[in-house]
């Protein structure tokens, strides 16, 4: 096997492993967790060996001190008084995570052409049998917030990214399927906010402009209008719970959205309490500006829950290393590589980072830890970013200059 080959496997692989790592099996989990650790070991190893070289841009080196910033302020913090107890940093640690896939992105320099469609592929097969078993448990998992989070991307990619690029049929059916299979898990663990990301993504979709089929464009329209439209309907007349009921604590019909609406309290049971715990939230964040009441202070939304925990030191750590380098790194590839002649795997590859940016600053409105965590559970959007961000890299040299990974994927 070719080193290029062997990399790329290695690369599908850990992408598996660490995918199936979210399956509700605690055996499975243990062993998984150990093997992908292994995977990401090795083929960090040969891609140094691949590269000659480690490669590090400005972004990994501000991620690594927004990190570091964090640490520091959370010891002044304590040293000082201001946090009650503990030494934990919160929610940054989980940018090391983000950090760790993001440089095994920035490293994979491997220019063979259906590379991305390779980890595409072990992505969706790793989330697809994690969903399954969710459904065959009844939605019995108590980590949806992560799960969400890979649900929700396996579920864009298998509507909006895949099908459109993929030449074999059954590959195309496997790719809606999944699609399919991942919506019916969130409607089973009963998670909202990435079912919300998805529609906005939808309709960012229908709103764009392109030069695409009139009549496919207007039939698609409406089936997914008329499948939103089913999905309101099966919350409201408690069709899901009737579904799902006896099998998750979580699936109560305490309240519909129609019999909420006007009403703050009833709003406020709808959304899981967050309206009372945001106004708590920027309450404890005005008492203590500079570094928050302490990591322990989680809320639902990770721009309320940084300034809450770590007040405005952290933002200024954590939000440039979160939301900028997901926003100018999807930017940037736009402008530098998105070119009338750009071949069709480039503009596969930014149409699934661009939507998966939405989805994860849709995510971060409502949970407090997306983008960047918890755990692994963010780790294909910074897997994409990193090799986004290699791209551009390649993109600003002369073809004389160009190493042998520095070509478009």
């Amino acid at each position: 096997m070719k080193r290029a080959n062997l990399i790329q496997t290695v690369f599908s692989v850990a992408i598996l492993m660490t995918a199936i790592s979210f399956l509700p099996v605690s055996t499975i989990k243990t062993v998984t967790e150990t093997f992908y650790y292994i995977l990401w070991g090795l083929l960090l190893l040969l891609l140094f060996i691949y590269n000659r070289k480690i490669w590090v841009n400005n972004t990994l080196a501000g991620m690594l001190l927004a990190y570091v910033g964090c640490v520091i302020a959370t010891r002044i913090a304590i040293q000082i008084g201001d946090y009650p107890s503990g030494s934990s940093i919160g929610c940054a640690k989980y940018l090391l995570y983000s950090i760790a896939f993001y440089f095994v992105g920035y490293n994979f320099t491997i220019s063979v052409e259906d590379a991305f469609k390779r980890l595409l592929r072990a992505f969706m097969i790793g989330v697809f049998l994690v969903a399954l078993i969710v459904l065959l448990r009844r939605g019995l998992e108590s980590g949806k917030n992560q799960l969400g989070q890979l649900l929700g991307v396996s579920a864009i990619l298998g509507f909006f990214i895949l099908p459109r690029n993929t030449e074999r049929r059954q590959h195309r059916v496997f790719y809606i399927m999944s699609g399919i299979i991942s919506v019916a898990a969130l409607l089973a663990i009963r998670s909202r906010t990435p079912v919300i990301g998805i529609a906005v993504v939808t309709t960012a979709h229908l709103l764009a402009n392109g030069k695409k089929d009139g009549r496919a464009k207007a039939i698609r329209t409406i089936l997914i209008l008329f499948a939103m439209l089913g999905v309101i309907f099966a919350v409201e007349m408690g069709v899901l719970d009737s579904l799902f009921s006896g099998f998750s604590p979580e699936l109560g019909r305490d309240i519909t959205l129609s019999e909420a609406l006007g009403n703050r309290e009833s709003m406020d049971v709808v959304l899981s309490g967050r309206l009372t715990h945001y106004s708590i939230a920027w309450q404890d964040f005005i008492e203590h500006p500079l570094f928050g009441v302490g990591p322990w202070a989680y809320i639902d939304n990770f721009v309320m829950h940084t300034l809450r925990a770590g007040g405005l030191w952290f933002a200024f750590c954590l939000f440039p290393a979160a939301y900028g380098t997901m926003f100018f790194t999807t930017t940037r590839f736009r402008k530098t590589l998105m070119t009338e002649n750009a071949p069709e795997i480039t503009k596969m590859f930014y149409e699934a980072l661009r939507d998966m940016t939405l989805f994860y600053f849709v995510e971060s409105m409502g949970e407090g830890y997306p983008p960047i965590g918890p755990g692994a559970s963010a780790f294909f959007l910074w897997l994409l970013l990193g090799i986004g961000s290699q791209q551009l890299v390649a993109a600003q040299k002369e073809p004389r200059e160009l190493n042998r990974g520095s070509d478009t994927i």
